[in-house]
């Protein structure tokens, strides 16, 4: 995810706009979503593993915010395998009547010897939404309807984080079907925080635009879910009604459209081992922006199209030339990644999309990446600093430097978060550090193959680029990063205070990473963390740095990690254990010490 501001400059301040209440209504469902907004800090609930009773009775939830802990993440994923949804989706009622879901949880229940004992009941997450039938389906077809008293999911605000599963409900070592009949609000906020946004500030528009943000604990706002990093969990299958004009965008391309009446069912294809923030789903009248470029990877033999989608009103305001460049930066992007990286691109397709009222600068959803539009609009892009000659590429029509810079971050997360990703937050560094520091390595990369073959570069737009960037990066982000180290009074590394455990909540680094802002921890993230990279790959050689990278990525993908498997290939690659301490856990810029004799 890319904060307001880009990462690669020093002003990584989070913008907090003022936030105007929903449409007002009479409605039920929009009342309790303003009630949401507007009392939520007073009652927002977290369970702790020493809250939950030791017999099988209902975790009893306690503290300060809806989300879920480290420790009962860990204890999840130790007892559930093989989490799959099958999700069937309804936006076809009004805005204020939010949308229907019938989704299939599937999972193996596997508990240790200490789980049977302690009895405790198996928490999922949906955060404020209603459930009107839960059934277990065991595997020799029997199945058991469970109340809402049964589950503890009740009526009042603080009774709506989460749900439970007694475990006398549940079979060790066999597969379960929990099959769940629900409904959920939409998010009217002005600035969308978590779940499915959909937009109010086109008060001229009769067009409907909705778009999700699940990171870092929003997918449960779109299903009841096992809504945490790890283990990774797959999707069988996707099923969405919605009118029939609309466009629908998510993870996976579709692979059957019916038309009902006014509506369309849309089918997706599946999608594996991925965690749960890294789905979305987006709908409305969106529109394709002009032709698509087709992308052929040369390292496997996927084949899909590069495609920009812009809501329909706005397609005027870019010129078809804006179009093309912003689709062949990226497909640029994704070829120099994949010859980088030496790992090809995991997923099925590459699609970006334009939004109103985002609470980010973007984000790296699989296969459907989504950008801030104040910020992504050709004549509004963010200015990087006040003397923009030297940011402004007078060839193009916007500031192309920020936009690119944007593009290839939420890219690089592809491989760094995406198809590999920490085990829990405390690890986000590997996310967000090596997004920031990659852009720069493809300069890198991009400007020694231009000089290659100086007659045919194979990276024209991303090499007029490349000519400035390390510039920058050393005037901006390591700058950033070296008045970071003497000022700041923490630990020090690229997530300080977070590898010392202190981001053991979820929530605590959702909400535009407000956590992480007062803790002063985005400039370890954005700008610390991308310089420690490049001292390291300048310690062990730009080869063995790229080598090590490359094993890191092809030995995990698909799976999760911890800040010690990156460790062990560097120190593989030559890197001593000694200067990596220093480096990641320790405050304060390298110092040099001179001995010198007078004569």
């Amino acid at each position: 995810m890319t904060p307001l501001i880009s990462f690669l400059l020093v002003l990584m301040t989070i913008s907090c706009s003022k936030k105007n209440e929903a449409p007002k209504s009479s409605n039920p469902a929009q009342q309790h979503q303003r009630f949401i907004e507007d009392h939520g800090k007073k009652h927002k609930k977290i369970r702790e593993i020493e809250d939950i009773p030791q017999t099988d009775s209902h975790p009893i939830p306690k503290g300060d915010y809806p989300g879920v802990s480290k420790v009962e993440s860990l204890r999840r994923s130790d007892v559930l395998k093989d989490i799959s949804y099958s999700l069937d989706l309804d936006f076809t009622q009004k805005p204020h009547e939010g949308f229907h879901g019938k989704s299939i949880i599937q999972f193996t229940f596997t508990p240790s010897q200490k789980a049977q004992e302690l009895n405790y009941a198996i928490t999922f997450d949906f955060y404020q939404g209603q459930i009107f039938k839960t059934s277990i389906e065991y595997e020799d077809g029997k199945t058991i309807e469970l109340s809402n008293q049964e589950i503890g999911y009740g009526e009042s605000f603080e009774e709506k984080f989460f749900f439970s599963i007694p475990q006398k409900y549940l079979n060790p070592n066999e597969k379960h079907k929990l099959h769940i009949d629900y409904y959920h609000p939409y998010d009217f906020s002005p600035q969308n925080q978590l779940g499915m946004h959909y937009i109010t500030s086109d008060k001229e528009s009769d067009h409907t635009y909705i778009y999700s943000q699940f990171e870092v604990f929003g997918f449960n706002r779109l299903t009841p879910s096992i809504d945490q990093l790890s283990p990774k969990q797959s999707f069988h299958a996707i099923r969405v009604k919605a009118p029939r004009e609309w466009q629908i965008l998510t993870a996976t391309n579709p692979i059957d459209i019916k038309t009902i009446g006014d509506n369309k069912l849309w089918s997706f294809a599946p999608i594996n081992n991925i965690s749960p923030y890294q789905f979305s789903l987006h709908l409305g009248d969106y529109v394709q922006a002009g032709e698509s470029l087709e992308f052929q990877s040369k390292k496997s033999s996927k084949e899909f199209p590069i495609r920009l989608f812009l809501k329909r009103e706005d397609l005027k305001k870019w010129s078809q030339d804006n179009i093309r460049k912003w689709n062949q930066v990226t497909l640029e992007a994704l070829h120099a990644f994949e010859e980088l990286l030496q790992v090809h691109y995991a997923y099925h397709k590459y699609d970006q999309i334009i939004v109103n009222e985002f609470a980010h600068g973007a984000m790296e959803n699989i296969g459907a990446v989504t950008f801030r539009s104040n910020y992504f609009t050709p004549d509004k892009a963010f200015p990087l600093n006040s003397n923009n000659d030297i940011h402004y590429n007078s060839k193009f029509d916007f500031r192309w430097d920020f936009i690119v810079n944007v593009i290839l971050h939420e890219m690089a997360h592809m491989w760094f978060g995406n198809l590999v990703t920490p085990k829990w937050w405390d690890d986000l560094w590997l996310n967000e550090s090596f997004a920031s520091f990659y852009p720069i390595q493809i300069y890198r990369f991009v400007k020694n193959k231009n000089n290659e073959n100086l007659i045919d570069p194979p990276f024209p737009l991303l090499g007029e680029i490349a000519k400035r960037e390390q510039t920058l990066f050393l005037n901006d982000a390591k700058k950033g990063a070296i008045n970071s180290d003497l000022t700041h009074s923490g630990a020090g590394d690229p997530l300080a205070l977070v590898i010392d455990g202190e981001i053991e909540k979820s929530q605590q680094i959702s909400k535009e990473f407000e956590y992480l802002n007062q803790l002063n921890l985005l400039t370890e993230i954005y700008q610390k963390g991308p310089a420690v990279l490049d001292q390291l790959a300048f310690q062990v050689g730009d080869k063995e740095f790229d080598l090590a990278v490359s094993q890191y990525l092809e030995k995990n993908q698909g799976t999760n990690v911890v800040d010690q498997d990156f460790r062990e290939e560097l120190i593989t690659a030559g890197l001593s254990s000694e200067n990596l301490d220093l480096w990641l856990d320790k405050p304060g810029v390298d110092q040099l010490t001179i001995a010198y004799n007078c004569e």
